[in-house]
């Protein structure tokens, strides 16, 4: 399996950290999950879909068996179900080291689609971040220490034609990143974009 970036984490620092993944049933957010269950890091994984998290259970269970995996079914639009998160976070945990904002979703122009789709996506694709981004922060300058790591997308560099949508959302979370990284490394909090 492979290993992750250095320049992230090392390996000796993945075991038993409490890790929280948005979209964390499949995609970049399962793959990540199976791998720092390889380094033994405690999992709390999130998604709207119940039957994919259960299947993303199985499949990190099936890497490292002894694996702390806890699943939550929910929508990181709405404000009742970030404050159930961290409510089930801080009864399980009482605390969190690495939090992996990835959950987005794909889009394509601000032309298509109607504006309850645009909102929609502005919320989960920006909002939906910048709200586990608020909750995490406390928690993590309790125990003066924490990663914060959101992924982000080559969009925002490249601004195809025809995702202007999609583009802004990942452009928003990389002017956020260079700002927030600003605010919290005081708190001995990192933050880093990873970009695809």
């Amino acid at each position: 399996m492979a290993q992750p970036h250095e320049w992230i984490f090392s390996t000796a620092q993945l075991a038993n950290k409490r890790v929280l993944i948005t979209g964390g049933s499949t995609g970049i957010g399962l793959e990540t999950a199976r791998m720092l269950a390889y380094f033994g890091a405690k999992l709390f994984l999130i998604a709207r879909d119940k039957s994919d998290l259960k299947e993303a259970e199985k499949a990190i269970k099936e890497v490292n068996k002894d694996t702390e995996v806890h699943i939550l079914s929910m929508d990181i639009t709405k404000p009742a179900d970030i404050t159930r998160l961290f409510t089930q976070i801080d009864k399980k945990w009482d605390g969190l080291d690495i939090l992996i904002n990835n959950a987005a979703l794909g889009y394509g122009s601000v032309l298509d689609g109607d504006f309850e789709d645009v909102t929609y996506l502005l919320k989960t694709n920006i909002t939906g971040y910048l709200a586990c981004c608020k909750e995490a922060i406390p928690r993590m300058q309790k125990q003066n220490a924490g990663n914060i790591l959101l992924i982000g997308s080559m969009s925002a560099v490249t601004k195809e034609a025809d995702s202007s949508l999609y583009v802004a959302t990942k452009a928003a979370i990389q002017g956020f990143s260079e700002a927030f990284r600003k605010e919290v490394n005081d708190m001995n909090i990192h933050v880093s974009l990873l970009t695809w």
